[in-house]
């Protein structure tokens, strides 16, 4: 419900809220549903020991969207990242994904 937060803040040109709110509202629940699927014990760690945490593939994933490079790179991994997590909603709880 958040993501809109994002692309707002890219249509008015505001990079560095942009960022912010990727990162509020992208990455940290991405990170958590990630711990959910593959490290529920830890489901309250964040974005430490993902490394461990998660396979090499997936780690290296969430790696890729976290370094943005500028506004357009940023638009690119913010689908990339709400792709991934709506996947991984509707793998965790596919009543929930409709």
């Amino acid at each position: 419900m958040s993501q809109g937060f994002v692309r707002k803040e890219l249509l008015r040109h505001h990079p560095a809220d942009a960022t912010a709110a990727y990162w509020a509202y992208t990455v940290r629940p991405l990170a958590e549903l990630l711990r959910m699927r593959y490290c529920p014990v830890r489901r309250d760690f964040g974005m430490r020991y993902l490394e461990r945490d998660l396979p090499a593939t997936g780690y290296a994933r969430f790696c890729n969207l976290l370094f943005v490079g500028n506004v357009a790179d940023l638009e690119v991994r913010f689908a990339e990242g709400q792709e991934w997590g709506m996947a991984l909603i509707a793998e965790l709880d596919p009543a929930g994904a409709r």
